[in-house]
This record gives structure tokens, sequence and C-alpha cells, in this order.
């Protein structure tokens, strides 16, 4: 008899690899939102892993997810300088889970930048 117990949690598209970095596949759209107060959103229309939090490097424009696993998760998205000016100051991300134009599900978890500015 096997003693080993089994996790019936379901993994997101971007977590079905058990590498300690990952990318999303092609499929999953991710998009952005941001205002002038500090406000981001990441919109996307599959699961994603649970977050901790969401870090942006700014050198590089890229931002990438960091599951409460301990996974990266790499969005495969760039972001160009000029909108490091929202990320940079932003303290937080919501992570909206749409369908059909409609919000399912949601998060809301810390931003890291390279270049954190306070307000």
């Amino acid at each position: 008899m096997d003693d080993k117990k089994k996790n019936p949690t379901t993994e997101s598209p971007c977590e079905a690899s058990p590498r300690l970095f990952t990318s999303c596949p092609a499929d999953v759209k991710i998009d952005f939102m941001f205002n002038r107060e500090g406000g981001v959103w990441l919109l996307h229309d599959q699961p994603l892993p649970a977050l901790k939090w969401v870090e942006y490097d700014s050198e590089k424009e890229i931002l990438t997810l960091v599951t409460d696993r301990g996974r990266i998760a790499d969005l495969g998205l760039r972001l160009p300088a000029d909108r490091s000016f929202y990320l940079e100051r932003a303290m937080e991300v919501t992570a909206l889970l749409m369908k059909d134009g409609f919000v399912t599900d949601f998060a809301v978890v810390p931003m890291v930048s390279s270049r954190m500015t306070v307000n």
C-alpha cells in the first residue's frame, strides 16, 4: 500500500512543470492596466498559480510572478520603460481572472521592483 498523500489541488498552466523556473504557455492571454495613483491590474484568461508576489525588473523590462511554492513564472511579457513609472510606484498588484468580459476570481499580491519609488 502506498503511504504517500496525494495532493488534490490542480495546477495552473503556468505551474505544470516541476522546474523552479517556468513560463506560461503561449495561449494564456495576459494584459496590464495602470493608473497614476499606483494601481496595477494584471488581467488573465486562465488560472494562474497562487501568487506570493510580483516582481518588476526595470533594467530588463520584464515582469515575473513568484508563486506560493517558490516557483518563478515568466510571463513572456516585456513592459516598456515608459510604463516603469507606474510599476516602480505600485505597492500591490490585483490579478483578475477574466471570463467572457467578467471577473471570475481575483487576488491582491505585493509588488516588488528593482527601483522602488515611494510616492
